[in-house]
């Protein structure tokens, strides 16, 4: 059992302590944030993640966590901290690691020598020099980049595809693969740059794995190709795949569009010229208008001039607005003069904003992103007031 100490209390650093206290270990949570300490001594989470309040409930769990709002004398007493404070996108595209560096000092100050100091938090590579030229001890800090789903993170923190360790020190890094040991995963250790660079170019391949996706659904559409038999017969080709490989209304959340935009600037300061990386931000705002079009002409063709867009946040199983796609076609279809409403199942403040679906009546609905039961959705829809359609199947019930 080792004594863990988990700095930032938001999706990563929650699901990281808490999945460590499931599995045995000492957890002490600390957050600035004197509020979502509070919130989390009371045992309420700050967002809804399939799962993680029944392991933050969970007695036994709960006796092996402590919280405060302060790098205060307990830090002392940890093997390891983990560093997940958030990296915010600046209006340039680039991270800002102030969080990071303050978490650091701080840290500096207030744990012993042998203590294995972890980063999580989403860093660009450049931030190995930042901390040089702050005259931080690179060789002293842990690089262990999460991959954790929104919607999926325990699962991901449990059953990881791979772990990621960058790092100098052999010591340090063999502790943390011990420590990862009991997970049945690949283990790769390697230096810090090249394990920053696994983690944005992961984030980067995705959405441009979508936006590809997203383009052959204009493309068939324009042909009226039948889509689902056409991505099928694509991602059959074994080399290609069929994960990740669903039409959407464009994609969006906390990583995917402050990781690609990071990684343009990366380049662009380090004088290269990727074209492909270069307009994958560009391919989904694109994107995102074509559909809103699209919704727009099925609702005509439909015979409903009223407009509900079914899902508030920016994928399935979770709260998070954070760059929604459907917050983005709202604003859309709304200049272009349309009558349209967003479902929202979580209570957000968001403008015309439904939560009841008895008041979704005489509708064209859009479905944001798959629900667990379309079935009794169907159903609870009321198919003969209303027109459904389905993006990933093309399809108006």
């Amino acid at each position: 059992m080792n004594k863990i100490a988990i700095i930032g209390t938001g999706y990563v650093g929650l699901v990281t302590g808490l999945g460590f206290a499931k599995l045995g270990h000492k957890i002490h949570f600390v957050d600035v944030n004197k509020e979502k300490i509070s919130q989390l001594q009371n045992q309420e989470l700050p967002f809804f993640e399939p799962g993680l309040a029944e392991i933050l409930t969970d007695t036994e769990v709960s006796s092996r966590v402590t919280y405060s709002s302060s790098y205060t004398e307990e830090l002392m007493d940890v093997d390891i901290v983990f560093i997940c404070v958030q990296t915010p996108e600046e209006d340039s595209g680039v991270p800002n690691t102030s969080f990071l560096f303050d978490a650091l000092r701080s840290l500096l100050k207030s744990t012993q020598e042998n203590t294995i100091i972890c980063i999580k938090s989403t860093s660009p590579p450049e931030f190995i020099y930042e901390l040089e030229e702050a005259d931080i001890d690179i060789q002293s800090i842990l690089f262990n980049p999460e991959f954790l789903r929104e919607g999926s993170a325990l699962e991901d923190f449990f059953d990881p595809d791979r772990i990621v360790i960058g790092g100098s020190d052999k010591t340090s890094m063999g502790v943390l693969s011990s420590l990862y040991s009991e997970f049945d995963s690949e283990i790769i250790t390697t230096d810090p740059v090249t394990a920053l660079l696994i983690k944005y170019l992961s984030n980067t391949y995705l959405p441009m794995r979508l936006s590809f996706v997203n383009e052959a659904f204009q493309l068939g559409d324009s042909f009226n190709a039948d889509i689902p038999i056409l991505l099928n017969g694509i991602g059959a080709d074994k080399r290609i795949g069929k994960d990740y490989f669903r039409p959407s209304p464009g994609w969006g959340g906390s990583c995917f569009p402050k990781d690609t935009k990071a990684l343009e600037e990366t380049i662009k300061r380090s004088s290269l010229n990727s074209s492909l990386i270069n307009s994958i931000n560009r391919s989904n705002e694109e994107h995102i208008s074509w559909f809103a079009n699209r919704v727009i002409s099925l609702s005509t063709e439909n015979s409903k001039e009223k407009i509900v867009l079914y899902g508030s946040a920016f994928k399935e199983n979770t709260d998070d607005l954070r760059a929604s796609p459907t917050l983005e076609l709202y604003k859309i279809i709304k200049s272009k003069n349309e009558e349209v409403y967003i479902f929202d199942e979580f209570g957000h403040d968001i403008e015309n904003s439904i939560s009841d679906k008895e008041s979704i009546f005489s509708s064209f609905v859009v479905i944001m992103y798959p629900v667990n039961d379309i079935e009794t959705l169907k159903t609870s829809l009321n198919l003969n007031e209303n027109k459904i359609y389905i993006p990933w199947e093309n399809k108006v019930l």
